[in-house]
């Protein structure tokens, strides 16, 4: 049984776990509050039915020691003590782009889930499942765009040199131990004695929302002083662990979860703000345009023509990534569609795992090819504007 002390239920961490749950799980919880706070005068209904993503919204913040157990709370992701249900997703492997977001019930449950991956033989690390930190809705595809946040923080740590005394697992061990929180370290295929080279993981105390990652992210990254920065993207993947020759495994299980805003206040980082990689440009008039689904961000979809296919798959290396994406994002504003850098991003990704690609340099490229498509994009409405009226330009050049 929990204390009488308040229970916060964060808004971000409470969307997050309810729109997993099916409506059926969403009423019947609804229906458990409101039949514990007829019984408990000073229980007050805790939640209420909002639009924003057909979540629910923190009302009211104490509820009785004598009706509310720690299961109640861990089930549906509200904190407690520091124990909350942690989400995650994985794939199948490093050329899925389908992530299937799960829940486990706590951290120690979740650690158990990839002790387990650990003892599972390594073979072919392409072939390997992937997990990450990243929670998204049902169905869509993988992409820093698609991702709601991170209820828990993952990290690659690269010692190849061995010459980071840093970034060892005795050292990066020893500083979660001090600061008190439960975490998961498990090693890489490239790791060596002399030469560590490992994945951190652990619980967060509340979700960081994607509008925030940036900053978090670079918080925790001076905080450790260790990171890869590679690992930056909240998309990104990590294999699973598996029983690869020289392996390691290590967990914690005690502790509280790393108090994220205790980490940004005292790592503080100044971060450029992330522009908007939707169409805003001042000389695009965009009120037209819509928002693609899920099902047109992708190879198969019909911003994607037989012809350009063709065209990528059989150019010269290096040439066929670029002009793709930038044909791909021309085709879609002209059909009325605002598609944004990350939606080419996650096209490319799947272009490029089916030729073999490296997809490392994709969030760049992505974003280069999107401006281009958006200044090709603004010349044909240019042209298409004097094309309706030639016979008033030429009387102009006429009068001139």
């Amino acid at each position: 049984m929990i204390t009488k002390e308040t229970i916060y239920l964060a808004y971000r961490d409470w969307c997050s776990a309810m729109r997993k749950a099916r409506p059926l799980e969403q009423q019947a919880f609804l229906n458990e509050l409101r039949r514990m706070s007829a019984q408990e005068a000073d229980f007050p209904l805790i939640v209420r039915k909002t639009n924003k993503f057909n979540g629910w919204q923190y009302v009211g913040p104490v509820a009785p020691a004598t009706t509310v157990t720690n299961t109640h709370l861990q089930q549906r992701g509200i904190p407690c003590a520091g124990v909350f249900v942690i989400a995650f997703s994985t794939v199948r492997h490093v050329r899925d782009n389908r992530p299937v977001t799960d829940t486990k019930p706590s951290w120690k449950s979740f650690a158990d889930f990839l002790e387990g991956q650990s003892k599972r033989p390594g073979i072919d690390k392409g072939r390997t499942l992937c997990v990450c930190p990243a929670i998204y809705d049902d169905g869509v595809i993988r992409a820093k765009s698609r991702v709601v946040g991170w209820n828990w923080f993952a990290a690659d740590i690269d010692n190849k040199e061995g010459n980071q005394p840093h970034s060892t697992i005795e050292a990066v061990t020893e500083k979660m131990r001090a600061q008190d929180a439960p975490f998961v370290i498990y090693t890489t295929t490239s790791h060596k004695s002399d030469g560590h080279c490992f994945r951190l993981m652990f619980p967060l105390d509340r979700l960081v929302e994607r509008e925030e990652f940036a900053e978090v992210w670079a918080s925790f990254a001076q905080w450790l002083g260790c990171v890869d920065v590679k690992t930056k993207d909240e998309s990104r993947l990590f294999i699973a662990p598996r029983a690869w020759p020289g392996a390691e495994f290590h967990r914690h299980d005690a502790g509280e979860p790393v108090c994220v805003d205790l980490i940004k206040l005292t790592n503080p980082v100044v971060v450029p703000a992330r522009a908007s990689k939707t169409l805003t440009s001042a000389f695009i008039d965009t009120s037209g345009l819509k928002l693609p689904c899920p099902s047109q961000i992708s190879l198969h979809g019909d911003f994607v023509t037989n012809e350009s296919l063709s065209k990528a798959c059989t150019g010269a290396p290096g040439t066929r990534m670029f002009p793709f994406m930038v044909r791909t994002g021309v085709r879609a504003l002209l059909k009325g569609y605002a598609i944004s850098a990350d939606d080419l991003a996650s096209i490319g990704f799947q272009f490029a795992t089916s030729i073999g690609r490296d997809t490392s340099d994709i969030d760049h490229d992505a974003e280069n090819a999107h401006a281009a498509a958006v200044s090709r994009y603004a010349e044909l409405m240019a042209e298409r504007v004097e094309k309706q009226c030639p016979v008033k330009e030429k009387l102009k050049k006429w009068k001139k």
